[in-house]
């Protein structure tokens, strides 16, 4: 039967790897829902809201606009290169691999403590 320690260091694993795999979609996710902050919206014909306009970092284009999914993924890399795609993701390891590993954890531990085998979802009989 693993350990404490086993079971925290799977779920730390396995955390890492399923949120670096899945990171790009959630960047590309967020990046459609929520507008550039600080910079003035545009609309799809490019025209100002009137705020005022602030100079932007060269990574950052507020002009534009996500047609789809695909093109906000193929714009975030044409103009932000590959890691664009991870940015924050650094910060998101601090959230995210604790929480997966406490999961991992107390999942295993539950289905070990009320006799649940996870194969068949059945209780064991002996």
């Amino acid at each position: 039967h693993p350990t404490l320690p086993l079971r925290l260091a799977c779920g730390t694993a396995a955390g890492i790897v399923a949120q670096t795999l899945t990171y790009p979609l959630d960047v590309v996710r967020r990046r459609m829902q929520v507008p550039m902050m600080g910079y003035p919206a545009r609309s799809k014909d490019g025209a100002s809201s009137g705020a005022p306009h602030r100079p932007h970092p060269s990574h950052v284009r507020p002009h534009l606009h996500y047609r789809n999914t695909w093109h906000a993924f193929t714009a975030i890399i044409t103009h932000e290169s590959i890691p664009g795609l991870f940015r924050g993701l650094s910060v998101n390891y601090l959230k995210v691999v604790p929480s997966m590993a406490i999961s991992f954890t107390v999942y295993d531990m539950m289905r070990k403590l009320l006799n649940v085998d996870s194969e068949a979802g059945a209780v064991y009989s002996g």
